[in-house]
């Protein structure tokens, strides 16, 4: 289970919906920090909960998000995703260690409706290692992601489902046989005044794995 979740939270750094330029209704939502704590959970007990790690969102003065940092619950840098934008669409993201050295990079290609159709990862000397085809239905509330396999259809493998804010609300995976891998839900339980989630759970196969709590410092209007 620990190496399902492992694998979870890169794909939902990774392959996130929130590509997609935002639909802001006033100034005041525009960000500009995000700290999300993140706590482990035993046994499914929400009261027997410990800090685990953290992540630092940074914002550009459009309000994109410039750059994801996380840490380990003792103030350890372990990873930082610094992301390019072309016309609102997040194109690129360059994965840098705890070292501050560049592993690899995503590279993220969009339809005409400003829709996430391929991502592909890089290694520093500029060659191929993986890629996804990336299908939305439901006007953009289902996300369908399946690796790029030359000669053969599409087939997904992950299946992710946002709510009205492109927040997370469901990810289903499946194994390379097509069996059921695991099922990741989202619960959202506070909010502040713009409406902005504050505190969430995440649930796998119904059972209770993370609680993660988010301090929101929105830009300053002149």
């Amino acid at each position: 289970m620990k190496q399902l979740l492992q694998c979870c939270i890169c794909l939902l750094v990774i392959t996130s919906c929130t590509n997609k330029p935002e639909n802001k209704t006033a100034v005041e939502k525009d960000f500009s920090k995000i700290k999300i704590e993140r706590y482990a959970i035993k046994e499914g007990n929400a009261d027997s909960s410990s800090l685990a790690s953290y992540i630092i969102k940074e914002f550009n003065d459009e309000g994109l998000e410039a750059k994801s940092i996380y840490y380990t619950a003792d103030d350890q840098m372990m990873m930082q995703f610094v992301n390019q934008f072309t016309n609102g669409n997040k194109t690129k993201i360059d994965w840098v260690n705890g070292e501050d050295k560049k592993v690899k990079y995503v590279k993220m290609s969009y339809n005409e409706k400003d829709e996430l159709i391929k991502s592909e990862s890089f290694n520093p000397n500029n060659e191929f290692v993986s890629g996804f085809i990336h299908q939305w239905k439901d006007n953009g509330r289902t996300e369908e992601k399946g690796p790029i396999e030359e000669g053969k259809p599409f087939k997904p493998n992950s299946i992710y489902k946002y709510n009205d804010q492109n927040e997370f609300v469901s990810l289903v995976e499946y194994d390379e046989n097509d069996s059921l891998y695991g099922k990741f839900t989202w619960d959202y339980l506070k909010f502040d005044d713009q409406d902005e989630w504050l505190e969430r759970q995440m649930f796998f196969n119904d059972t209770l794995v993370r609680i993660e709590k988010r301090i929101i410092d929105y830009q300053k209007i002149n």
